[in-house]
């Protein structure tokens, strides 16, 4: 069975970009002013992305403080994979 087909939707380099934006810019609105995009938008694509993996991805407190469990979790790697990510697809 294909990804897509286990997941009920593809998840692609835009989803993660977005969700490393959050992270590293602490909250939605932080990311959205960042990315140039609405905080609607934002904040629709990372509950997509956490519905189709079945698992909240960021802490969300009333602070809007940095997304905690994302940070500890993710922070060494998630450039450097999302780089190696991107690189990997370019050859289309």
């Amino acid at each position: 069975m294909e990804w897509s087909g286990r997941l009920g939707r593809r998840i692609n380099l835009r989803d993660l970009h977005f969700l490393i934006a959050v992270a590293d810019a602490g909250s939605m609105a932080k990311a959205a002013a960042m990315l140039r995009i609405s905080h609607t938008a934002v904040s629709k694509t990372i509950s997509e992305l956490e519905g189709a993996l079945g698992a909240r991805l960021l802490d969300r407190p009333p602070a809007g403080r940095q997304p905690d469990a994302f940070r500890r979790s993710a922070a060494p790697m998630r450039h450097q994979h999302f780089r190696r990510t991107a690189a990997g697809l370019s050859f289309a």
